[in-house]
């Protein structure tokens, strides 16, 4: 009859313990084959077991950084062209929507919008095109928890013309300089940027990863932007006062609807902790 090693005894003897040792590696040499075939098995399905532990912590603390997390609300725009259109949606609104939210829905605290675009960068005989160059209202840090570590979150972004870097770009063109209070040349017209912050790299688990990140009314508003829907290229985020407001906007506003030269565009809106990816921030209709 075969036994099963005693290891609770072999480890009590450490002699006993180096002979099961000496007796596995002689079966490795005499079976090199199939030695190796187990463990490069075993070593490629312990490698591909971590990368998706990883991978699965990676994604479920998806924006789980942001403080105010819990009351932040992404506006997603849904629109019809005439009344039998197929109905489409994005996470893409008009400049209007914010400062109207502000101003007729007392459940929003605070919002800020949102633009992407690629612009070139230079400074010096540093020139470059950059994909990550962002621009957001100066309310941007009192809702989003991007800490700075040089500047003042309260006025960084208030003005034209303004842009805070992260670390790594701010080495990229300033190299051991401290940039603040120096300009870059922003796009093709070359017009000067006055850095006034410094944050850390943005985590990459986060949808917003911006290099640049300069204020909006650099973007040269005009005042038709803020009388229509139409105009829809930006981005907006809400900062409700508490978790229960997400709950009475939703009673309040089950569509939102504006009627433009005979053609109707409705809005609905999204909010929710970013804890939740995809989305980052959980899509709930109002």
């Amino acid at each position: 009859m075969l036994h099963a090693p005693d290891w609770h005894a072999a480890c009590r003897q450490p002699g006993m313990l180096m002979n099961y040792f000496r007796t596995a590696w002689r079966n490795l040499l005499r079976h090199k084959s199939i030695a190796v075939i187990n463990l490069a098995g075993l070593s490629i399905g312990f490698t591909f077991c971590m990368l998706i532990a990883l991978y699965l912590q990676h994604e479920l603390r998806y924006e789980d950084f942001q403080q105010k997390g819990h009351r932040i609300a992404r506006v997603i725009m849904e629109y019809r062209f005439g009344t039998e259109g197929q109905s489409s949606s994005g996470d893409f609104t008009s400049m209007k929507v914010a400062p109207h939210f502000q101003q007729n829905f007392p459940e929003v605290e605070s919002a800020v919008r949102m633009s992407k675009a690629n612009r070139v960068i230079r400074r010096g005989e540093h020139l470059q095109e950059e994909k990550n160059f962002y621009y957001a209202d100066s309310t941007f840090f009192r809702i989003f928890t991007y800490p700075l570590l040089q500047g003042n979150p309260q006025t960084a972004l208030v003005g034209p013309d303004k842009v805070v870097l992260t670390t790594s770009t701010a080495r990229r063109y300033f190299g051991t300089e401290n940039p603040i209070g120096k300009t870059i040349l922003v796009g093709t017209g070359a017009k000067p940027f006055e850095v006034t912050g410094i944050t850390a790299d943005c985590p990459t688990n986060s949808m917003i990863r911006y290099d640049f990140l300069a204020s909006f009314t650099s973007i040269g508003i005009q005042p038709h932007d803020l009388t229509t829907y139409w105009n829809a290229n930006v981005s907006t985020y809400l900062l409700l006062k508490d978790v229960p407001a997400i709950a009475t906007l939703q009673a309040k506003l089950p569509f939102y609807e504006k009627g433009i030269g005979g053609h109707r565009r409705q809005h609905q809106f999204s909010p929710g902790a970013p804890a939740e990816h995809p989305p980052p921030f959980r899509t709930r209709r109002l």
